[in-house]
């Protein structure tokens, strides 16, 4: 009973070393995307991008796409929280002000 316990802690510690690593690794795919997207508009070719990074075009690519798609997502989720009606939460938790409290308007 107690290998047992002790193998379910190791597996949800190590599963959670996993995700972390997950997310670390999209942030860090994310920030290349990133800085390959600021190259390109810099004048330098995808094909060229590639050559001077060691990476595959494909892998270039799919870095420019991932962090295009963060920056998408950001700016829906901006614009769904900033359409949010006035004392309720956003996606964040956070309550928007509401407009007629608090001000000194009469």
């Amino acid at each position: 009973m107690a290998d047992q316990l002790e193998k379910a802690r190791k597996r949800e510690t190590t599963l959670a070393e996993v995700f972390t690593a997950i997310d670390t690794l999209d942030a860090a795919h994310r920030s290349l995307g990133t800085a390959l997207t600021e190259l390109r508009g810099l004048g330098i070719a995808q094909a060229e991008l590639a050559e001077l990074s060691g990476l595959s075009t494909r892998e270039v690519s799919a870095a420019i796409k991932a962090s295009k798609t963060r920056s998408t997502q950001n700016t829906e989720h901006q614009s769904t929280d900033d359409n949010a009606a006035p004392g309720t939460a956003n996606h964040a938790g956070e309550t928007s002000p509401d407009p007629g409290h608090g001000t000194d308007e009469n």
